[in-house]
């Protein structure tokens, strides 16, 4: 296996488990089947020189280093894998979509249900430098779609929501972290004269403005692999965000 292979494993792993497993180890015990398999001979595959032990193949004074260096080589590419493509670039942001609702009804409640608009909301993502895989934005998508749901739930219990603001339409210079992170529902390419894509979101955003379904009609054009990482039924006529 080499840790190409490795990494397509690790992909489906992040894809697959990702929305219930939030801490990942990539290889266990590395030191015992490189030392013990290919140094010994104890373990499987049981390599080892003949000077070592009762082995029919193997070489203990070179193998297990070969071993060792694609491990690493493996642990490498899963770790550049999950930063880049599944984790949220900003540790501090933590997405609470029922909350959304409780703070509206809240202000609701507790001082005169005066008109709310929320003027900046949105998740960032790593600038890894890569357009097509930074446009398959499916986390902002469900992002927005959680907390859309939860603040429909909010105006139906008579919180004055008037407004809902996307941060951001374009990728940005943020204050802090420059342009090493990317809150837009549009990818800006910084390295090819600020040319602009349009994000799997911002396709989805459209399709909301419009009065149209945005949790079937556009979902039906994704994966069930996607839609499972999403927790969204891409078969579902549920049209509560509409």
């Amino acid at each position: 296996m080499s840790s190409d292979d490795y990494r397509d494993y690790a992909d489906f792993c992040f894809a697959t488990f990702g929305d219930r497993v939030k801490h990942w180890l990539t290889l266990n015990e590395p030191y015992e089947f490189t030392y013990y398999g290919y140094g010994t001979g104890e373990y499987a595959p049981g390599r080892c020189s003949s000077y070592i032990g009762n082995c029919t193949s193997g070489n203990s004074a070179t193998e297990p280093y070969i071993v060792g260096h694609h491990l690493l080589l493996s642990h490498a590419a899963a770790v550049k894998l999950y930063r880049e493509k599944y984790k949220t670039a900003l540790s501090w942001l933590y997405g609470c979509p029922e909350g959304i609702r409780a703070l509206t009804l809240y202000i609701k409640d507790n001082y005169g249900n005066p008109p709310i608009f929320i003027t900046e909301n949105g998740v960032a993502t790593a600038n890894n430098g890569n357009v097509e895989q930074s446009l398959e934005d499916e986390q902002r998508i469900a992002y927005h779609y959680e907390h859309l749901t939860y603040l429909l739930e909010a105006i139906k219990e008579g919180a004055d929501v008037k407004g809902y603001f996307i941060w951001s339409f374009l990728d940005d210079f943020e204050w802090k972290f420059g342009y090493t992170v990317r809150f837009g529902i549009t990818y800006v390419d910084y390295k090819n004269g600020l040319r602009r894509y349009s994000k799997n979101s911002a396709k989805w955003f459209n399709m909301f403005l419009q009065g149209k379904n945005a949790s079937t009609n556009w979902l039906l054009g994704i994966t069930e692999r996607e839609a499972s990482v999403l927790q969204i039924n891409p078969r579902s006529t549920d049209s509560s965000v509409v």
